[in-house]
């Protein structure tokens, strides 16, 4: 009876572990350093940090469990902000500076200017309400995690929702829950080491050791273009966390012109030890991109790579695996140097990508105003599709009737597909797509009106006599397989660069998606003469103050005789020339 009883308890307690056994999910994470000389004295440097975590509930973001409430590697942080607020993917960029793409070639990850944010929401039944509050939350959320000013985002005025040119990058969700895009930009957002130091500590090594060391804040963010970024998405092997840094240094500035160049000569800062939590098989590495056909020689890049691959579109990739090279113990440190020279070339003699866009203003005064977005085909032999997005503030009234497309000689062009939503007045902003084919050798122009309106004294910035931002336009399309890029622009499907030379059909180049984005605008708005106030004021209170004191020293001080004694009258001198003159007086 006591063996019975003793048996019962232990099932009841092995049972009751096993239905509160919590396990763990395989995570990775794998860190990637890319350099690059992209000519002219610029130097790219690619930071790229890889989270993988394998989830059995691929709906854990709309569904928190108690056993995705135990992490090792993957930032906890990021998993709860998607959970909480029903997040199935978002990818937020902060940069400064503008990436010329007609001389640098196309960013491995495109990012616009200034701030965006765009994120696929849950909206499940009659959970359908609560997109724009989740929306609103998540966006608070993200500011104050990143420690990012982009709470202007929350609002309807600045997010959008396109139907074409922004797609899941993650693994489709098709037939289980209905998703919602937003998307936002703030063009004039600031970029500081305020927004690095908390994306930094997402890292497990922190900059304690690995590719986290040559994280200089103030190196980077003196240079011509950076840009930090956060990528989260579903993948076929469970979540995907990619946090990216993005920087273009200018030599000419930052070694007084010096051709021969390294990681601590721009960073002051070398790799001394290897991050021991990089578990996935790429691990910590550190790579060179270059091209063979201009450069065939390995020799300029030293030391020298253990091993050196081939990828499309005629490019190399050096391979420096810090993991075995730091495990010499003659070795303290790695340190790759670029010996050869450099020579100013045209940019027009670049090799430049197969699709261009630029875009500028017309029009002049201070009542209307015209846009004009232009898009270069520059492949020899094979037309593009290319869906063009332009989001125009409400604050610019956008004149659909003005819309005009030139394509070559052709002024009457029509495009393939139009989707357009006016703007309403502190509600939403006005948002225009285009889908077009844009022939070999041809120039595709788009151009529109748009008016200046007046908006209320309390709505202007403070400072309002800096104008007003037009968001960048984006082109989104698919590169000809057989294109010259000066990076690797990675597929959807691949996390690192690193990964690409795990593929063995990696010299045979593919189509791949491209989003690239034009400069900004910096429209002066109408505005009112904001001195004119002031001047009021001064002017109001000035004679206030007059009539003001006038009566109130009438009123409140009492009037007395200064000498009431007649023989003081003499103490004054007044009354000493007096006296002085009594005498010639007389006489």
């Amino acid at each position: 009876m006591y063996m019975t009883n003793l048996f019962v308890l232990v099932s009841i307690f092995l049972l009751f572990v096993v239905n509160n056994c919590v396990c763990v999910d395989e995570e990775d994470f794998s860190e990637e350093l890319v350099l690059s000389d992209l000519g002219n004295g610029y130097s790219y440097f690619g930071f790229n940090f890889v989270f993988t975590r394998q989830v059995n509930d691929f709906n854990f973001v709309i569904k928190a469990t108690s056993s995705h409430k135990h992490f090792s590697l993957f930032p906890r942080s990021i998993s709860d902000l998607a959970a909480r607020f029903r997040v199935s993917e978002f990818h937020l960029t902060l940069s400064q500076g503008y990436w010329n793409h007609a001389a640098w070639g196309y960013a491995s990850q495109p990012q616009p200017q200034g701030a965006e944010l765009w994120a696929w929401l849950g909206s499940h039944g009659s959970e359908s309400d609560k997109v724009e509050s989740n929306w609103r939350e998540f966006v608070s959320a993200v500011s104050g995690m990143f420690c990012a000013s982009v709470n202007a985002m929350a609002t309807g005025a600045v997010a959008t929702s396109p139907a074409w040119s922004y797609r899941p990058e993650g693994l489709s969700q098709r037939g289980r829950e209905p998703r919602t895009l937003r998307l936002a930009q703030i063009v004039n957002q600031g970029v500081c080491t305020e927004n690095l130091t908390p994306w930094s500590r997402l890292l497990p090594c922190k900059k304690q050791a690995g590719i986290g060391q040559l994280l200089n804040a103030v190196k980077l963010h003196d240079s011509a273009y950076n840009s930090v970024q956060v990528h989260f998405k579903p993948t076929h092997r469970g979540l995907a966390l990619r946090l990216v840094f993005t920087a273009v240094i200018d030599r000419r500035i930052a070694q007084l012109g010096k051709a021969d160049w390294s990681v601590y000569s721009l960073l002051s800062r070398a790799v001394s030890l290897p991050c021991s939590l990089a578990t996935s098989q790429t691990g910590s590495r550190l790579l060179v991109l270059k091209r063979t056909a201009p450069d065939p020689d390995q020799s300029a890049v030293q030391p020298e790579p253990l091993q050196s691959y081939n990828l499309a579109n005629g490019l190399k990739l050096l391979d420096y695996n810090l993991t075995k090279m730091l495990d010499d113990e003659a070795k303290d440190s790695v340190d790759v140097k670029f010996n050869f020279p450099w020579t100013w070339v045209p940019v027009e003699r670049l090799q430049s990508p197969p699709v261009v866009a630029q875009k500028y203003q017309i029009g002049t005064g201070s009542e209307m105003g015209g846009v004009v977005v232009a898009i270069s085909n520059r492949h020899p032999s094979q037309a593009i599709n290319v869906i063009i997005l332009e989001i125009v503030p409400w604050q610019l009234r956008m004149l659909f009737h003005t819309l005009e497309l030139t394509l070559g000689d052709n002024l009457a062009h029509k495009a393939n597909k139009v989707h357009y939503q006016q703007s309403v007045d502190r509600v939403r902003p006005a948002k225009l797509e285009l889908l077009v084919t844009v022939p070999p050798r041809t120039s595709l122009r788009v151009s529109y009106r748009f008016t200046k309106q007046l908006v209320r004294w309390n709505e202007f910035p403070p400072d309002a006599n800096h104008g007003l931002y037009l968001p960048p336009t984006v082109v989104s399309f698919v590169a000809p397989s057989d294109s010259s890029l000066r990076l690797p622009v990675l597929p959807q499907t691949v996390l690192s660069i690193a990964e690409l030379t795990a593929n063995r059909n990696a010299t045979t180049p593919e189509p791949i998606f491209v989003r690239l984005y034009t400069e900004a605008l910096l429209v002066n708005a109408p505005k009112p003469d904001f001195s004119m106030p002031y001047n009021v004021l001064c002017l109001v209170c000035t004679v206030l103050a007059i009539g003001s004191g006038f009566m109130h020293n009438v009123a409140c001080k009492l009037a007395s005789v200064s000498n009431p004694n007649p023989a003081d009258k003499d103490a004054t001198l007044i009354g000493r020339l007096k006296k002085m003159l009594t005498p010639w007086r007389r006489q």
